[in-house]
Formats: C-alpha cells, structure tokens, sequence
C-alpha cells in the first residue's frame, strides 16, 4: 500500500517518546485544522498512556504563522523534547535550525506546498509524493487521524473512532483541501458522526440559533468555520479554537461561543472597512495593472487573507495585500479559480524573506525595500505563464 513519506518514522519516533515518557511538544498553526489535528493527537497520546504533551499553538496577532522565535523562546525551558509541529513547519526553515540549536527535536506534520526543506529527519507532508496519492491533499487533521488509526489499533473504535473521525472531517471541510482522494473518504464517513458527538461545543454549534436554518450537516459546519474563524490566543498556550471544541459542559461552551461570536461581529465590521478602503484605493489608481499588490497598514494581519479573498472575487485577479509589522511587510495572497499563487511567489524567491501556502492561497513576508521589484516580478510571472 502506498505510503506518505516519513509517515512511519513518526510512528515510530513518537511510539518510542512514549515508551520512554519523553517530553512532547504539540505547536500547531492557530486556525480549525491546527486545532484539531492537535486534539486528535494529544487523544492518541493519552490513549496510549504517555506524558500529556504540552500544547503550543502560534499567535497570528503577534507573530509570524507557524514555528516563529517568540513561541520557541517562550518554550526554550522545555529542552528536552520532541516538537511535533501541526498545520505548519514546512516553510519554517531557519526556526527549525534555532529549535535545533536550543535542544529540541523537531518532527513536522504539514500540508502546505513543499519549495526549501527544512533540515530536520522527519517531515510528514503528502505534498512531497505524487499528486496522483490518494493522500496528496490530506489536511493536517487528515494526517492526524492517519495516526491515530496506526498507533491505536483495536483501540481505534467507538466513541473514540467515532471523535476523532467526526473532528477529522469537520476540519478537512473548513480547510477547503479538494474532496478527492482520502479527503472523499474522511467527509463521507465524518461528518454524519459530528450529528451525534459527545462534545458539549459541537452540540451547542449543531442546535444553536446560528445554524438552525441550515438543512445540511455540510452547511452547518461551513457555518462553524465562519463562526470560529479566530486565531486569537486564549491564553499563553491555547488558542480559542481549542479551548471551545475542549469545553467540559454545554454551559461552559455556551459561554464561550458568546465571546466568540461577540469577536466574529467585531471581526467582520474591521473585514468591511478595510475591504471598502483597499477597493477604493484600487479604483483610485485605475492602472489596469494584471495583478492587485496593495498595502494595507493599519489593517490586523489576522485578517488580510480574508480580505484578499474578497478583493481577489470583486476584481478576478491575482491579489496580494500586506501590512507593516515589525519593521517589515507581512501579507497574504488569493487567487482566482486557475491562478497559482505559490507559483507566483516561488519565482521570486530572492525578493521574499520567507513564504508559503497552496496555489490558492498563502502568505509572505518582505523588507518594503523590495516592494517594486516584488510587484515587477509577480506582473512578469503572470504575464509569462
């Protein structure tokens, strides 16, 4: 049977951190998937009677996405321990050096697209194998519930099977990762099972007011990835995604699905703004340009991929927005249905300091003295493909 790369060097790298009670990091991205495929892993551990891992998720209001230096600095008096990182890694090349130098061990779980490796013994990514694996397009929580089907064995069943699935497909569904392959299978056997789950949160997000007009499971999830879309911290560890769908009651969840909802209506009023102000800066300069590379300061970087999106739809063109933070441009790109983003960005490599995402849909991160010679490069890009 057809293998992901790595697949079973982690299985085995993390069968024998549990045998040996070995300190696990768990650091995932702040969003659904990160948040999920950790839970799903941290179940897996549990259930096989290891050290509970410390879990670390990155703060997108304060810092870059996935591995970045504040999160290793906060965790540097954990050395040592194995790292596993969820939903991100793979663009992390320089942090994985500094992890490395610190004392820990770094196995990474991604499915962002693969350009420059980082150094480290195990990468789980399907994006390293053929296109035509029915694992290509497996989202971080798909790859989480491929391990927890290897490690737990006969242990994988009932209610436990019945979690894990159920979460797996609500992320994968939220993810937007194409519906083929294994991702078809995760969806179809999932999502009937999230009607039922034992979860206080997803009961209260299935039966709340917010989705009562919904007439599908599919869509009531598309609701709860609207609702939840927040990467903000709720603590120095946790993230809020993690801390509702880990609610011990209904009145406990309830509660807090109150505060996010509050921050979702604050969030979208920010959403409009900024999006008018980018649409009328665009229509101001009236250059017919093949491409739209704004910057947008002042605007939250949490939220710019969303507004690239809208922006990206209005206007049927490659859009890459950014925002001022610590010294430099931090932004994030979307394309239209054909575009490939990552393409783009990848051809101009020199001019970035880091990047990463799908064709799609992305990010980056660049000196503003790059910011002409990044625009002619991406114009030339889409000019030549």
């Amino acid at each position: 049977m057809e293998e992901i790369k790595d697949f079973k060097k982690l299985i085995r790298r993390l069968s024998k951190a549990l045998k040996n009670k070995e300190r696990i990091i768990l650091y995932g991205d702040s969003d659904m998937d990160g948040a999920v495929a950790i839970i799903i892993l941290k179940e897996v551990i549990d259930n096989l009677g290891g050290e509970s891992p410390i879990i670390y998720f990155s703060d997108r209001k304060r810092a870059e996405q996935g591995i970045n230096h504040e999160g290793l600095e906060f965790l540097k008096d954990k050395v040592p321990a194995l790292i596993i990182s969820l939903d991100c890694g793979t663009s992390n090349v320089e942090e994985i050096e500094i992890a490395k130098k610190l004392g820990f061990e770094v196995a990474v779980v991604d499915h962002h697209d693969v350009f420059e490796m980082p150094k480290t013994k195990i990468i789980v990514n399907p994006k390293q194998g053929d296109k035509d694996s029915p694992f290509y397009y497996l989202a971080a929580a798909g790859l989480a519930l491929k391990v927890a089907e290897e490690m737990l064995g006969k242990k994988f069943s009932g209610i436990l099977k019945e979690d894990i699935l159920g979460l797996a497909a609500l992320a994968t569904l939220i993810d937007l990762v194409p519906e083929t392959g294994e991702n078809e299978r995760i969806l179809q056997e999932g999502l009937p099972l999230l009607e039922n789950s034992w979860r206080p949160a997803i009961q209260i997000l299935f039966n709340s007011d917010i989705t009562k007009k919904c007439i599908s499971t599919r869509e009531i999830v598309a609701k709860i990835g609207r609702i939840t879309n927040i990467t903000d911290k709720a603590d120095a560890y946790l993230n809020k995604i993690y801390v509702l769908l880990n609610s011990k009651t209904k009145e406990e969840a309830s509660l807090f699905l109150e505060e996010l909802l509050q921050m979702a209506t604050e969030r979208q009023e920010k959403i409009i703004f900024f999006t008018e102000e980018l649409k009328t800066k665009i229509f101001a300069k009236n250059d017919n340009s093949s491409i739209i590379f704004e910057d947008l300061n002042g605007c939250p970087f949490p939220i710019l991929s969303v507004i690239a999106s809208k922006v990206s739809t209005f206007f049927m063109k490659p859009t890459f927005v950014f925002t001022k933070e610590k010294k430099e441009n931090w932004g994030s790109y979307r394309m239209p249905l054909g575009e490939n983003g990552i393409g783009a960005v990848s051809s101009c490599t020199k001019l970035f300091r880091r990047y990463g995402g799908h064709p799609a849909v992305g990010g980056f991160y660049f000196e503003d003295k790059n910011r002409e010679k990044i625009k002619e490069c991406l114009i030339k890009y889409f000019k030549e493909k």
